[in-house]
């Protein structure tokens, strides 16, 4: 988690040592005034473990050894924009040894200083630290159009990371042997058995938060394009189990199907943002949410797509559409709750200053919407085993279907699969059904967008609607993604 920003002002001298390191962990608020630390390591470690520095003194006196010094440090405040934490550094330059060494001492200070300066301006939007998210990647996947020479769920996952400024430590590779000509959008690819996925995902995804100290550390996982998304051969009645869904509960340690969602939270419930939460079952979770899609374009595409709502999104981008059955009976039953969902969906909308459309299916002869243009919300039901291309999104989108069907693939485009077509259609975010999840197992878009329009990030968001873990949800989009128009 970001923590609040401190000036501090560091005086340095040039060396052969070209490498950065973090200062001593109580290098902060002025206490250490005066006293030398040398560096080494890389630079994008330092500072990690301390407070944000956004504002430096730089002073080169000689070639021989370098060293920094705590010179002073006060309390600072969080940045309202970028250009503000940009300006907060000083480096001046007091006596000159080379011009090279003089550039080269500029750009590790900058280099150093700028995930904090992002860190800070994002503490002040309740942004998440990128280092707390872990990227999955399939590095025997092989190069699409528009990767280059890269694997293509490699390509999406360093682009993910440079994006959102996560270190290229926290990209996992995973080895998964590719069957079909190697081919990402047959079904063998994108689904897994269960002996496969404990032994080349979950395993080895638990040993590496263990050995290098992050099992408390992360709290976001992005499976990307080329890790599978569903599982076959388990041990339950249902089958196409959610990959993700069973990575968030991994330290639970008991397999079972079904899991009560310790973070869930009603619409209107008040809920701790994930990284200040507690799970009260005392075991740590995690919120899962993948980069996919039917290419790897597409997949990578969806954090230019966060990134570019982010600061821009209004309420008069786009219309939000709902598609309600109009059940009549009864309370406490799974279809008729269902349904009102959709109703609260809409009413929500109108009630934030939403232009809405309701489309009630006792109106309209039992039809769904097939006109849906300039979309920025939706949620409805029920379309069975059949999708259609009329929903036309803006940036930033976020909606679903509820159908038994939606992400029976995110990748190819079968009947029903509504997660796939919407992806294709410009889609930010997205979730479904990897598998039947019952009308009891699925996550609600009125909670989901309840909780997303009052501030939290649309991972956060899902995992409050989420009624099960080790189930069937599967949600596709930037997790960290959260428009600035919702931050109180």
């Amino acid at each position: 988690m970001c923590a609040e920003p401190v000036l501090v002002e560091i005086q340095a001298e040039p060396g052969p040592d070209e490498s950065l390191s973090a200062l001593p962990e109580n290098v902060h608020a002025g206490r250490n005034a005066g006293r030398w630390y040398s560096l080494s390591g890389r630079p994008r470690a330092a500072f990690r473990n301390h407070r944000p520095i956004v504002s430096l003194t730089v002073s080169t006196r000689n070639r021989v050894g370098r060293k920094w010094k705590i010179l002073n440090s006060t309390p600072g405040r969080s940045s309202a924009a970028a250009e503000e934490a940009a300006a907060s550094i000083r480096i001046s330059v007091l006596k000159r040894s080379t011009l090279y060494t003089d550039i080269m001492m500029m750009r590790r200070a900058l280099l150093t200083a700028l995930p904090w300066i992002l860190c800070t301006v994002g503490c002040s939007r309740g942004a998440e630290d990128p280092s707390s998210v872990l990227i999955l990647v399939n590095d025997d996947t092989m190069p699409e159009p528009g990767t280059g020479r890269k694997g293509a769920s490699l390509y999406v996952g360093e682009y993910y990371a440079a994006k959102r400024g996560i270190p290229k430590s926290n990209i996992l590779k995973l080895h998964i042997k590719l069957c079909c000509n190697d081919d990402l959008h047959d079904a063998g690819n994108s689904e897994i058995s269960w002996a496969r996925f404990e032994e080349d995902i979950r395993q080895p995804v638990m040993k590496f938060l263990a050995r290098k100290g992050l099992r408390d550390e992360i709290h976001y996982i992005v499976p990307v394009y080329g890790v599978p998304f569903r599982m076959h051969g388990t041990k339950w009645k249902y089958q196409g189990q959610s990959v993700d869904s069973f990575l968030s509960s991994m330290n639970a340690m008991e397999d079972v199907f079904g899991l009560a969602n310790p973070y869930r939270a009603r619409a209107g419930q008040g809920q701790k943002r994930f990284r200040d939460w507690t799970n009260p079952d005392h075991w740590k979770m995690y919120i899962v949410a993948r980069l996919d899609g039917p290419s790897a374009m597409i997949a990578a595409g969806l954090v230019d797509k966060a990134l570019a709502a982010e600061p821009s999104l209004k309420k008069s981008d786009g219309i939000g559409y709902f598609d309600y059955r109009h059940l009549s009976c009864c309370a406490g039953q799974p279809y008729f709750d269902a349904d009102r969902t959709m109703i609260d969906a809409y009413t929500l909308a109108k009630e934030n200053g939403y232009e809405a459309v309701l489309n009630d299916q006792t109106h309209t002869n039992g039809e769904m919407i097939h006109s849906a243009p300039r979309t920025l919300w939706a949620w409805g039901w029920y379309s069975g085993a059949k999708s259609w291309e009329d929903y036309q999104f803006v940036p930033g989108a976020v909606g679903a279907q509820l159908t038994s069907y939606s992400a029976s693939s995110v990748r190819t485009f079968p009947a029903g699969a509504w997660v796939p077509l919407w992806l294709r259609a410009g889609i930010t975010a997205t979730w479904g059904a990897t598998g039947e999840p019952q009308a009891t197992g699925y996550a609600m878009g009125d909670r989901l967008l309840y909780h997303f329009w009052n501030g939290f990030n649309f991972g956060e968001s899902a995992y409050l609607s989420t009624p099960y873990l080790q189930h069937m949800m599967v949600f596709v989009g930037d997790p960290l993604y959260s428009p600035r128009i919702f931050q109180k």
